[in-house]
């Protein structure tokens, strides 16, 4: 017998991702961080590499990157959602 398991969501160097709501405060400091004056790189680079987004320098691609991600893990927890809610009408 195959026991089924639910499959835990890669980064792009094959770590596991953290779950969703944690994901979104991860990226959420992280854009914190990019909006300083003076961001501290290293963290910048540690919180990237925490929620498996690759580090560039350029500060206009990272935060668009950044903010894309944190987009697209709010509308997948979102959609997720709105199906819980559609299970439950049926």
């Amino acid at each position: 017998m195959s026991s089924k398991t639910a499959r835990t969501p890669k980064t792009r160097d094959g770590s596991a991702r953290p779950p969703a709501d944690k994901r979104i405060a991860q990226l959420e400091i992280l854009v914190d961080e990019l909006v300083k004056d003076m961001p501290t790189e290293s963290r910048v680079r540690t919180c990237m590499e925490a929620v498996g987004l690759k580090y560039v320098i350029d500060p206009i691609a990272r935060m668009n990157i950044v903010l894309s991600e944190l987009e697209c893990v709010r509308d997948k927890g979102a959609k997720s959602l709105r199906e819980k809610k559609r299970e439950q009408e049926i």
